[in-house]
């Protein structure tokens, strides 16, 4: 028997395929491997502090891509340390959704040791369901496909468990 795909299941078939460009693109972004843990704790800490000074939209879009590129290529996430998660946490507060949607991303790289972040990722979750019922913005157009995957794979539980009320 052929099983049928669930309408309130799109954003999870969309999440899935998004994510597997970006894993699949992910080697492209120009940066070496980092040889230590101390390099790659002193390059995720760099592109942060990009993130929190830069004035110009388009260049923290790039820089919140490319931390989310370089934790995803980064063998060994443990070496990065809780101040990580929760300064990415707070870069979910940015105006530019295409920024929340690769901070949600690099987010969802730590998995369970990003708990610390399920609160702000639901706060910015909720938020943005709120603009978008108001304005008509489909959700795939969001960064609510990025925030839930993250939330998915940091408590483990399935997408749907988000659902708006």
């Amino acid at each position: 028997m052929r099983s049928r795909v669930e309408c309130r299941d799109w954003p999870a078939l969309l999440l899935a395929a998004v994510l597997g460009l970006f894993f699949y693109w992910g080697g492209t972004t120009g940066l070496g491997a980092a040889d230590t843990s101390n390099d790659a704790m002193a390059k995720v800490e760099e592109i942060i502090g990009k993130l929190k000074t830069e004035r110009d939209s388009a260049l923290r879009v790039d820089a919140a891509e490319e931390l989310s590129r370089f934790l995803q290529r980064l063998s060994n996430t443990e070496v990065l340390d809780v101040q990580v998660v929760d300064d990415l946490a707070g870069l979910l507060d940015d105006p530019n959704d295409d920024v929340r949607f690769w901070v949600a991303a690099a987010l969802g790289q730590f998995a369970a040791r990003a708990r610390s972040a399920v609160p702000a990722l639901e706060r910015v979750l909720k938020n943005i369901r709120a603009a978008s019922s108001l304005n008509g913005i489909v959700p795939a157009l969001t960064s609510e496909s990025a925030i839930l995957g993250a939330l998915q794979r940091i408590t483990g539980r399935p997408a749907s468990s988000w659902d708006a009320n």
